[in-house]
């Protein structure tokens, strides 16, 4: 009954999309040198964090993701495998109903994914972090930004469920070129 009105809740959530999507593109964040660093926080119940930063079209950010908190998703505190819950997300499996698939914000990506756009091109710069390139050496996520705008981040989930999440990170993007 409950896994019910979550579902009916994230549905009727997701006919006003556009509360969760910040409509003001812009480019207000501050902008990187090549080599320079940012740090900044960021929690899983925001449905559209603010990174603060401004990225420059065509160049590479690294981008590390150490975990404060544990991230929980409602009842969901592990992945698949049995792994505690992180910035990779978790399989559709997981879920107790099928069907709230259906309610997720990119139905490509992972459950709690955490995931990346930019003001000015949101369709092109809508990446998971499954998607992006792993630097074994930096320890970084590769961000190659498709177009100059604001950087903002969310955790892949259905509309209207921010308010069941648990998790805090530090988020440190670098500039690499």
């Amino acid at each position: 009954m409950r896994y019910l009105l979550l579902f009916t809740l994230g549905l009727l959530g997701a006919c006003n999309a556009r509360m969760y999507i910040d409509q003001e593109p812009g480019n207000t964040g501050r902008a990187l040198a090549p080599g320079q660093s940012a740090t900044f926080r960021f929690f899983t119940t925001d449905p559209a964090a603010r990174s603060g930063l401004n990225l420059a079209s065509g160049a590479s950010y690294g981008v590390q993701i150490p975990l404060v908190s544990n991230w929980i998703d409602g009842d969901i505190d592990t992945d698949e495998n049995g792994a505690p819950l992180g910035p990779a997300g978790f399989a559709d499996s997981q879920m107790p109903v099928d069907a709230l698939s259906l309610v997720k914000r990119s139905r490509q990506h992972r459950w709690f994914e955490l995931m990346f756009y930019q003001d000015g091109c949101r369709r092109e710069s809508l990446v998971g972090l499954t998607d992006l390139p792993f630097d074994e050496n930096t320890g970084a996520y590769i961000y190659q930004a498709p177009c100059s705008g604001d950087l903002k981040l969310f955790v892949n989930d259905g509309q209207g469920f921010y308010i069941n999440n648990v998790g805090f990170a530090r988020v440190t993007v670098t500039r690499g070129n």
